[in-house]
């Protein structure tokens, strides 16, 4: 346990100095931004935002945001930024005092004229957490409208995307929390500890937290009745759920609730002895009408641009603002970016979708709903979409997924399956076979190893060739996949990979291809294909004839490149190939296929050097 604990530590040390090394001494700025051509509106209340964890000032995502925010409204856009990079910005998102940076941007709310009137403010992940925690505690900050997207604001009681069912990841989530999550140097210097709650030890949080705690009025002190007069004063509180977050947990803290730590039943924020006991005036500005509960069927932050635009428009456009009890209309969302907010690998995708806009399949129409809520907890909430199974499965996909699967390894981790988890680790088999090619091209230099990885190549520019002329669908029940479904490109793979190795043992070892170890070797081959083939059709990324002809093509396009390889033995053009001063420079060989011992040989003769300086 102990070692656990301490491998734990050593990480968290490594990851904490690095971030420090980065950037040590903070520069706190609220900065205004213009990134449109329209003309500012000098009467419309100008806009503060604050962009989450794992985000920084500088991202396309927030700066999509920003220009949406002056088209629609014409107001004058302020984003905090903590570091004068946006790499410090970012660092500052994990590492740092939260309340000593609240307390830095007061400072520069004090002196920019254009705030002291008052604002609107969103607050994106903990961004949400930390302007409410700016209003409380800043005399100069004076929020009208806070638009809280998917913000932690009764804390966390759970490592980032566990489920109650992944014991693994639960177990590991444990672990890291019991480094010492209560120490007051954890406490004051990492970001998400100051906002950990848990009611099993509830009196070890009210005793030990610097931030969340007092912020929330749990624990007595001298500025209790300040905070629930400032919270009184805002003029609209925006609350925003997304139904399968995996990321903040318990979700029902979006909304001021939370969930029973023993029977997993949500406790709506009505129900919560904070707004019963009105500790913070939540119950208050629940009684005028100023707290609107909005609940989306996506995953965290999985908003559309027409989503994040009749947001703005509805809750930060002064001209429309009487209007802010009408149901928002919903439409088709545009063919632009699915999660607008989401800001990993955002750069990345910037220029992937210019290749891969064609093959994204046609979203399904949106029809909102307004579900009846007789006997409910809060009248004042408002689903915006059905959050039924059919309509989840097919939401649009954010930028991390999109991306992730397209670029590195087309799959999906589910946190929340250990079933699933294990079939869906089979899918980074090709890039583990990708990393040993790599790895033996670089240390044994032998041409057959680069002629093989050619070929696999070769194979998967076939793969994408099919794709775009057959342009078959994956199956519909499909959630994470992206592109065209016929032929699998992972199956294709194993059987390219497969024909290759086989063919190559029977072509060159004849003698040993009945060998025990031979067998083996073959048997696991089949083995790693079996696993990966079978696992895109288990968890529906493709359906069973798309993973028998991708394997079959695979297999076929194997052993004719074993054989074409053999013929450029036969032709002498790979003895040509070895001339050239290019490939002499960095010492390419071809003699895998005339010694077997060759390992042997290599290792016998820096045996006998080794003996031969002894003497």
């Amino acid at each position: 346990m102990w070692k656990n604990k301490g491998f734990n530590f050593v990480i968290f040390i490594i990851f904490s100095c690095f971030f420090y090394i980065v950037q040590s001494s903070p520069v706190l700025t609220v900065e205004k931004l213009k990134l449109g051509d329209k003309q500012q509106d000098g009467n419309q209340t100008p806009v503060v935002i604050w962009h989450g964890l794992g985000d920084s000032y500088d991202s396309i995502s927030l700066k999509r945001i920003v220009k949406r925010v002056e088209e629609i409204t014409g107001a004058s856009v302020f984003v905090i930024h903590i570091g004068s990079t946006g790499l410090g910005d970012l660092k500052a998102g994990y590492i740092g005092n939260v309340q000593e940076q609240i307390d830095g941007i007061c400072t520069q709310l004090s002196s920019i004229e254009e705030l002291k009137d008052g604002f609107h403010g969103i607050g994106v992940s903990q961004g949400g957490l930390f302007l409410r925690g700016l209003h409380e505690t800043c005399e100069f900050a004076k929020i009208r409208t806070l638009l809280s997207v998917g913000s932690p604001q009764n804390g966390v009681f759970n490592f980032p995307g566990c489920s109650a069912t992944n014991f693994l990841c639960q177990t590991a989530s444990k672990s890291i929390l019991a480094l010492g999550v209560w120490n007051a140097w954890v406490q004051t210097h990492i970001v998400q500890a100051q906002y950990f709650r848990t009611e099993k030890n509830y009196d070890k949080y009210l005793e030990n937290s610097q931030f969340l705690a007092r912020i929330n009025n749990e624990m007595d002190h001298e500025d209790m009745e300040l905070y629930k007069k400032k919270m009184e004063q805002l003029g609209k509180l925006v609350l925003i759920t997304f139904a399968t977050d995996t990321i903040i947990g318990p979700v029902e803290s979006c909304a001021f609730g939370w969930k029973d730590e023993e029977s997993g039943a949500p406790i709506p924020m009505k129900e919560h002895f904070g707004y019963v006991n009105n500790i913070l005036g939540l119950k208050t500005l629940d009684e005028q009408n100023k707290i609107t509960s909005l609940y989306y069927p996506g995953i965290h932050l999985q908003l559309t641009e027409k989503e994040v635009d009749e947001l703005i428009r509805k809750y930060l456009k002064d001209a429309t603002t009487t209007s802010a009890e009408q149901e928002i209309e919903t439409a088709n969302p545009k063919k632009g970016d699915p999660s607008l907010l989401t800001p990993l690998y955002s750069d990345m995708l910037e220029r992937i979708q210019r290749v891969s806009k064609k093959l994204q399949n046609a979203r399904m129409n949106k029809k909102l709903r307004k579900p009846d809520f007789a006997g409910s907890e809060n009248a004042s909430v408002r689903y915006l979409q059905d959050a039924s199974k059919s309509e989840i499965d097919a939401a649009p996909k954010p930028f991390a997924t999109k991306v992730f699967m397209t670029v590195f390894s087309h799959f999906f981790y589910h946190v929340d399956d250990f079933t699933k988890s294990i079939m869906e680790l089979f899918s980074l088999i090709p890039q583990i076979i990708g990393i040993i090619y790599l790895t033996v091209m670089v240390t044994n230099r032998e041409l057959d190893t680069f002629m093989q990885f050619g070929g696999q190549v070769a194979n998967e520019v076939l793969n994408y060739v099919i794709k775009i002329i057959v342009k078959h669908p994956r199956p519909s029940v499909v959630l994470h996949g992206v592109g065209y479904g016929m032929p699998s490109s992972h199956s294709q793979f194993m059987g390219y990979f497969t024909a290759y190795m086989i063919a190559w043992v029977c072509k060159y070892r004849k003698e040993e291809w009945s060998h025990i170890s031979s067998l083996a070797k073959m048997s696991l081959y089949c083995g790693l294909s079996l696993c990966v083939c079978s696992s895109r059709y288990l968890l529906s990324y493709h359906s069973i004839s798309q993973v028998i002809v991708g394997f079959a093509a695979g297999f076929v396009f194997g052993y004719v490149w074993c054989w074409f390889t053999g013929q450029l033995r036969l032709t002498g053009i790979t003895e040509w190939l070895l001339k050239f001063p290019i490939i002499e420079w960095v010492y390419i060989k071809d003699t895998l296929i005339h010694n077997k011992d060759n390992h042997k040989q290599e290792w016998l003769a820096s045996r006998r050097q080794k003996i031969q300086k002894r003497l």
